[in-house]
Parts: C-alpha cells; structure tokens; sequence
C-alpha cells in the first residue's frame, strides 16, 4: 500500500552500493531501529534484529544502531553482543521537554533498570553513544537523563 512507509530492509540489496561507499571511505552507517514517528511505519522494517544480517554481510562498516531499538532492548542488546561492528547511541528514548526529572525517572524506575541492566550485560560502553534525537528532545533534559540513568534506580527506590 502507498500508506505504508518504506518497506526495504537494512540488509537488502538496494542498500550495497551504500555499504560498500562506508567500507570504501570507513564511514559509519546510521540505522533507525525501534518504534517509529508514524503508524504508517512498519516495526518490522525498524527492529533492531534487521542490522544483525546487514552487520554479518559488511563486517568492515560500522553500523550506528540508532535509538538502542528501543523498546526492544533485549534484541538489540543481542545484535550488539554478536556484532562488533556495531554501537548503538541513545537518542530517541526522551520527547519533549521534561516538566519534574525526579518524577519522569521515579515513574521510569521499570524501565531505566531494565535499560541500565542490559547495558551492564552488554559490557561494552565504548560502544554506546549518547544522542539526543533533537528537536524532538529538550538537550538539558537529555543530559540530565544520561547522567542519571545509572545510578537513578539506587536513589529513588
């Protein structure tokens, strides 16, 4: 259907000659995965599962799993354990301005936890890069989100 957005995977063939520029000229690759700003948007077409085949197929691209594929954290954090070549940037995961950080952190317990306890996994924070999705995301917030996540949990429960 014409309503529906873009239905070409990251691994398919339409997208070589673009892996094959970033390998040429060692350029990293950004990728959106995870929810979309439509729903006309498939998730299918967004998960972060996708990037693991283009990953396998241009091992020598970096790949920049944009969003974390968030909600998908699980599988996300998956793609990065078995690829190298790829890292992830955290954007994407606030929108708007943040009227109470304490409460919006407090209310996101669940959450951040689940995001802090996957990160922990994964182990390899030279591959986690911050990003703020701007304009959708206030910059002060975001700073305010990054620097909190961590340690958040252990200050408001």
């Amino acid at each position: 259907s014409s309503d529906v957005c873009s239905s070409d995977l990251v691994y398919d063939e339409l997208y070589d000659p673009i892996y094959e520029l970033a390998r040429k000229y060692n350029k990293p690759v950004a990728i959106h995965t995870g929810l979309t700003a439509t729903a006309n948007a498939l998730l299918k077409y967004s998960h972060p599962m996708t990037l693991d085949e283009a990953a396998v197929k241009y091992p020598d691209v970096q790949f920049v799993m944009c969003h974390i594929g968030n909600p998908f954290l699980q599988d996300a954090i998956a793609v990065l354990e078995k690829n190298h070549n790829v890292a992830v940037d955290l954007s994407g995961l606030l929108e708007g301005k943040i009227p109470d950080m304490v409460t919006f952190l407090r209310d996101k317990r669940g959450y951040i936890s689940m995001l802090r306890d996957w990160l922990n996994y994964l182990g390899s924070y030279d591959r986690v890069m911050f990003g703020t999705d701007w304009p959708l995301a206030n910059f002060a917030d975001y700073i305010t989100f990054v620097k909190g996540c961590p340690w958040s949990i252990v200050t408001l429960t």
